[in-house]
């Protein structure tokens, strides 16, 4: 019959020995199933000497029942342990034996790992599964060129026994997006500064595990060439990149694109002595210029010399040219005898009563007319210039244009202000126009010149044997979308 219930609480302590027990008497026919658990078996109470071979089997006793505290040292050996427990050529030892003749194998059950001897170590058998790729093909989402590159390659790798920090990274095949690099160790991102050109690359990465185990998976991305120049000063306010020319040099596209200038000459000199003032540099803007990928002279016109008396009108100011776009350089102011110059923007009559000089459709406007001792202001790029008068004195100099094509609000182009002559000899002249124009008078005093990079018309000179003043010199302003 079946011992169906063996408990502590029914047996007197020690009154079952080994002497009440016969050899073998304890049999798997006479335990039922799990009838033996953790509270019922005192610490080391079943040694070798009480257990036939093979008498004890795992559907015998209860999960956990025997633990390490239940058995005495050394108690249970491969003589006890059923066949097939564990597979058969496999030696089970607690710490590592000797080195074996290659081939052997032994199961450390500290380490819980299976070692294999090559003649002359024990190589632990790993368990370990390599990552587990997304599969397919992972497109990631185009970029433009000249912009910063960051990808997680963690993302596409799964890996139960290692983190993605752990992996390591390298090109199975294919080519990276240009300036891209792998991450180094410890790092998952695909990073760096894509080259400007556009282009769709297709390329394999290895993820591989501390255990050496590795997996692949393929990616593709397409790079956009973006707009982007070299040349001049460049700022950058919002949204665009600006290239300002203040002096001549050369525009260099990457590649071919649109852009959006402004070309500003120089402005011309204003007159003397019943000089007017000089006209603005011609002004000329658009957006969506067509530009080709190569370096493209950008021209700043001087600054027009002022007139002197009895020999020369207010000079003309230098031409700007950017690409095919060219702004005639602001005429200069007439003096006694002497004519005012039509230019960009036309120089305001001087000397004698008359009109002044015309200005340039597209670019500017004529300068102001002279009646009695009021000598005319320079046009300029937004208004003629005005009228003088000898109740009124000179004409102030025609407005400038504004934009806000460098980032704020300016003008530019203005013209120069026309000079009045008094009998007192004090200063009566007019102020020039805004973007630049120069501030004519009657003498030296409260003349002055057009300011420079604006493209400004120089102020006239009313009276005396002197000279009016110079034009300010001009400009190239460039900008694009970034």
């Amino acid at each position: 019959m079946a011992i169906t219930k063996l408990s502590t609480r029914g047996i007197k302590d020690a009154a079952v020995t080994t002497a009440k027990v016969a050899d073998s008497a304890v049999t798997t026919g006479k335990i039922g199933v799990d009838v033996i658990v953790a509270e019922d078996v005192a610490a080391n109470a079943i040694t070798v000497s009480e257990l036939a071979a093979n008498a004890v089997t795992t559907v015998k006793i209860a999960n956990n029942a025997i633990t390490t505290d239940k058995i005495a040292n050394g108690q249970i050996t491969a003589g006890k342990i059923a066949a097939g427990a564990v597979p058969s050529g496999v030696d089970i030892q607690s710490s590592q034996p000797s080195v074996a003749s290659e081939g052997s194998l032994y199961y450390n059950t500290t380490t819980d790992k299976l070692y294999l001897s090559n003649g002359t170590a024990w190589i632990a058998i790993d368990t370990n599964v390599p990552p587990v790729p997304t599969g397919g093909t992972v497109t990631i989402t185009s970029q433009a060129g000249n912009t910063t590159f960051s990808y997680n390659l963690g993302l596409n790798f799964a890996d139960t026994d290692s983190t993605d920090a752990e992996l390591t990274y390298t090109l199975e095949s294919g080519s990276l997006p240009a300036g891209a690099v792998l991450p180094t160790a410890g790092n998952t991102a695909l990073t760096g500064t894509v080259t400007n050109t556009a282009a769709t690359y297709n390329w394999v990465i290895r993820a591989t595990d501390p255990q050496a185990a590795f997996i692949t998976q393929a990616y593709t991305q397409a790079i956009t060439a973006a707009f982007n120049a070299a040349g001049g000063t460049i700022t950058t306010p919002t949204g665009y990149k600006v290239h300002t020319f203040t002096s001549s040099g050369t525009f260099t596209p990457e590649i071919a694109g649109t852009v959006e200038y402004m070309v500003v000459a120089g402005g011309g000199g204003g007159g003397a002595p019943g000089g007017g003032g000089g006209g603005a540099g011609g002004y000329r803007a658009a957006s969506s210029f067509a530009v080709a990928a190569t370096g493209i002279t950008v021209t700043i016109g001087a600054a027009g010399n002022a007139g002197i008396y009895n020999v020369q009108s207010g000079q003309l100011g230098g031409n700007s040219v950017f690409s095919t776009i060219t702004s005639l350089g602001g005429g200069g102011g007439g003096g006694n005898s002497l004519a005012a110059l039509a230019g960009g923007s036309g120089g305001g009559k001087g000397g004698a009563a008359g009109a002044g000089a015309a200005g340039t459709s597209g670019q500017g406007n004529n300068g102001g007319s002279c009646s009695g001792y009021g000598y005319g202001g320079g046009g300029g790029a937004g208004a003629v210039g005005g009228n003088g008068s000898t109740a009124s004195g000179g004409g102030v100099g025609g407005s400038g244009t504004q934009t806000s094509i460098n980032g704020t609000a300016t003008y530019f182009a203005g013209g120069g202000g026309g000079g009045t002559y008094t009998a007192a000899g004090t200063s009566a002249g007019r102020t020039g126009g805004a973007g630049g124009g120069g501030t004519g008078g009657n003498q030296a005093a409260g003349l002055t010149a057009g300011t420079a990079n604006t493209g400004g018309g120089g102020g006239g000179r009313g009276g005396g044997a002197g000279a009016g003043t110079n034009g300010g010199s001009g400009i190239v302003i460039i900008r694009y979308a970034v």
